[in-house]
């Protein structure tokens, strides 16, 4: 499975949408932010184990499912017959790979604190029991139950068996939308977090950076970005950016030297703004023949 480290856009990472999505009052602010409900298969799980052992390079580099999960955009379900399945072969794996069984059953440890377990109807996997891989039933028979966006899995068995399965690829779109919605997310945080502050503190502010005109423009880009927070933020909300215009018109002449900069950061952070809001991944799903269909059913 294709994995990268987790990357620093602005300094923001792809896991700070998973805390945004925790703030109850912040949804309103955010906007819809998508979110997909999935089973994972055993095979799935191992190749990410084998992938933490083997090829990653940095200490906290995660694979694309692990990182789209810490992000909030997937949540992954999975039955008690994977876990044991997953147990039983990390010994196997180990001694197939030549790799230390201590360090597959450590990154395993940390791996399962990111999945949710669930025991599926007995009726369901009784309905799925007599299928190609009888293995394979519980796994469909939760999909089923919960009513998820689909398997993820490399079997083909689970296809044939009547699975919903996800082809591989949706990690790596659900990674993207992650990590852009991240920066927008972040960007919208901050826009309605200012807008609780009435115009009037924001005068107060403005008057207080006045008092240090001298370093002002000596502070790191970062810094500057925190003092104009109550202006930057605002860059998506037209109106909003007008109000804050004809308040510093009418403030002291000095605060005219900054202008051009001050304006130059809004329209940097309105471009980042657009640029990172993007539509959520659309899964495209493997059939018995092993064409893709996307969700509309067109081929």
């Amino acid at each position: 499975m294709t994995a990268r480290a987790l990357p620093v856009q602005g300094h923001i990472r792809s896991e700070m949408l998973g805390e945004l999505r925790k703030i109850e009052w912040l949804k309103p602010l955010l906007g819809p932010l998508a979110q997909f409900v999935i089973v994972v298969d055993t095979n799935v799980i191992l190749g990410d184990l084998i992938w933490l052992v083997i090829k990653r390079k940095k200490p906290d580099a995660v694979t694309e499912l692990m990182e789209c999960i810490m992000a909030g955009t997937i949540v992954v379900y999975v039955t008690r017959s994977v876990l044991a399945e997953v147990d039983e072969h990390v010994t196997t794996i180990a001694a197939d790979q030549n790799i230390s069984e201590v360090a597959l059953r450590q990154e395993w440890v940390k791996y399962r604190k990111l999945i949710r377990v669930r025991t599926p109807r007995k009726a369901l996997v009784d309905r799925y029991k007599d299928g190609q891989d009888p293995d394979d039933a519980p796994t469909i028979a939760l999909e089923k139950m919960l009513r998820a966006d689909g398997i993820l899995s490399k079997d083909t068995d689970i296809v044939a068996m009547g699975g919903l399965v996800i082809e591989m690829d949706f990690t790596k779109q659900a990674k993207d939308y992650s990590r852009k919605t991240a920066i927008a997310a972040t960007i919208r945080f901050s826009g309605g977090t200012v807008m609780l502050v009435s115009w009037s503190t924001l005068a107060l502010i403005w008057k207080s950076i006045q008092g240090a005109t001298a370093s002002f423009k000596r502070l790191p880009a970062p810094v500057q970005l925190i003092l104009f927070v109550a202006i930057v933020a605002v860059a998506s909300d037209r109106r909003a950016r007008q109000r804050v215009t004809a308040m510093l018109v009418q403030m002291n002449e000095s605060v005219s030297c900054y202008w051009p900069d001050v304006l130059s950061l809004l329209t940097s952070m309105g471009t980042k703004l657009a640029e990172n809001t993007i539509p959520p991944p659309v899964p495209t799903f493997s059939t018995p023949k092993n064409r893709a269909i996307d969700l509309r059913g067109k081929a």
